[in-house]
């Protein structure tokens, strides 16, 4: 019998990851996909890609907090929690198993605090992340 209950709660709890991942899915085609592409590509020489730089950026301190700081993160109409998710599926998605493990999740806690200081000036800050991620 505990063995039942045992089985139970893991096949609820990867339902309910499945989930998870397909409401950020979701928010992501519905909030992000319009500039950065449904593949995450973006708009060479307007909006960056995220395959792959998304990783590179986010596992340095200054990296996650421009990420956090980002346009698109501040003024999103979803909730802290629901940008969280957003983010670290496109963690996952657009940068494989390996890097969304190595780089710690991103919480909601993160996102509230970010909007409190959008960026201005997102191209040079970006540029000085790239440059000190190398």
């Amino acid at each position: 019998m505990r063995a039942l209950v045992l089985i139970v709660a893991l096949f609820a709890s990867a339902a309910a990851q499945a989930d998870d991942a397909r409401l950020a899915r979701q928010n992501y085609q519905l909030q992000c996909m319009g500039c950065h592409g449904e593949a995450g590509a973006g708009l060479e020489g307007r909006v960056p890609s995220l395959r792959g730089t998304l990783a590179k950026i986010s596992s340095a301190p200054q990296g996650r907090d421009y990420v956090l700081r980002v346009p698109g993160v501040t003024q999103s109409m979803l909730s802290a929690a629901e940008v969280a998710a957003v983010l670290n599926w496109a963690l996952y998605e657009f940068s494989g198993t390996d890097a969304a493990r190595r780089i710690k999740p991103f919480t909601a806690a993160e996102v509230a605090q970010s909007r409190s200081r959008p960026l201005v000036e997102v191209g040079p800050v970006r540029a000085q992340v790239l440059r000190e991620t190398e």
